[in-house]
């Protein structure tokens, strides 16, 4: 069984979509065991690590227990800043993907998916704070952009799992297939929500998630097989 370590990155005013990313790696983990596929996602963030004294920093303590260049999947939320920095410095979400940015050029991963919250945000105490954050965070978000990394823009906890249920579900069945003749033989179809995704794995996810999978002919066990699951 393989196990993708999967870390986010996120500054504080995001704090709480982190339980938001972890019911999606469930649903997706629920879906790949339906299927014996034998990869589990894993999510931790920074939450999870026990706060330390560190010789360095704090942040320098979170990236070595969290391992942003030995993982394989990254995911960045952002909403209204960066997180905390100094001019000149960059934030620590800065500095974990750029961890990941490093590790994908040199390794060839991890994987790297960021999401940009567009929702309305309440009246900032300073209004030229808020500013400088927002000119930060879209000039980060254009470095991401000019890296290739996907970005995706989305409104709300309940639009983010939506769209974090399609993208670990393909990625996860583009890369557990890569090595299994099953991989240009799966067909289906991903729904959830108002998401419409066709790829490679089969799937239709709606509040009652329904997957469908088709075998190529010629296995002992090739048959249309349906599976619902209660989300």
């Amino acid at each position: 069984m393989r196990v993708w370590k999967v870390l986010i990155s996120h500054p504080d005013d995001v704090k709480d979509s982190v339980s938001t990313v972890k019911r999606a790696v469930h649903l997706v983990n629920e879906l790949l065991a339906a299927f014996r596929v034998p990869l589990i996602l894993n999510c931790r963030s920074w939450i999870d690590v026990t706060p330390d004294v560190h010789a360095v920093s704090v942040q320098q303590k979170l990236e070595e227990d969290l391992g942003f260049d030995a993982c394989d999947v990254v995911i960045g939320l952002f909403w209204k800043r960066l997180g905390a920095k100094k001019r000149g410095e960059k934030s620590g979400c800065e500095r974990e993907l750029q961890i990941a940015l490093d590790a994908r050029a040199d390794q060839g991963g991890p994987h790297i998916l960021t999401y940009f919250n567009q929702q309305m945000a309440p009246p900032a105490s300073g209004s030229v704070d808020a500013a400088r954050n927002q000119l930060w965070l879209a000039k980060f978000k254009k470095h991401l952009r000019q890296s290739n990394v996907q970005t995706a823009d989305y409104n709300g906890d309940r639009e983010l799992e939506n769209l974090l249920v399609k993208h670990l579900t393909q990625l996860a069945a583009g890369v557990s297939y890569a090595d299994e003749k099953l991989k240009s033989k799966v067909r289906g179809k991903i729904i959830f929500g108002q998401t419409d995704f066709r790829g490679e794995a089969g799937a239709e996810l709606v509040r009652e998630v329904e997957f469908r999978f088709e075998l190529p002919e010629g296995d002992p066990d090739a048959s249309e097989n349906w599976i619902s699951k209660s989300h």
